[in-house]
């Protein structure tokens, strides 16, 4: 079954939080977001990317590369807390679209919300609201919807 991504944005706030509830326990779940060889089968909704690095610990760094539309995008950061199975903490940047330093702080919590689901709840807090009102009508929500989708599958062959 596939649940509804849901994202809140409150005016004049730099927070976007996004609700997604998994049909797996929180374990494997936590293995989605942490796991090379499962984030590259779900990163891009529809393109092609590049898992360059994933170190999942604390301190760690990550760096994706995705592919689209003949654009290269690449995202990186640094973890700060990796808790299994409940909660991650990572920054986030853009390394190629335009001015730097747009960094956003992102925490995972990962909860059992029934027998064999998992909520997950993703806080961003953004440097500004402008930020965070450039990410929001970036197509954030439909990219996240097909994407978290992406993840069911991986989850179903887990």
């Amino acid at each position: 079954m596939s649940h509804r991504t849901v994202i809140t944005a409150v005016p004049g706030v730099p927070i976007i939080q996004i609700e997604r509830i998994f049909d797996a326990p929180q374990e494997k779940v936590f293995q989605v977001f942490t796991q090379k060889d499962k984030v590259a089968r779900w990163w891009s909704p529809s393109d092609e990317v590049h898992i360059e690095q994933l170190e999942a610990h604390e301190g760690g760094t990550w760096r994706f590369t995705h592919i689209f539309d003949g654009r290269e995008i690449t995202f990186y950061g640094v973890f700060h807390e990796v808790t299994a199975p409940e909660r991650i903490v990572q920054t986030a940047e853009f390394a190629n679209l335009g001015e730097r330093g747009h960094v956003v702080l992102g925490r995972y919590e990962f909860t059992k919300f029934a027998e064999n689901q998992t909520r997950m709840l993703l806080t961003e807090a953004y440097l500004t609201t402008q930020d965070r009102d450039t990410a929001l009508q970036s197509g954030m929500e439909t990219g996240l919807a097909q994407s978290y989708g992406n993840i069911d599958n991986v989850l179903q062959d887990m």
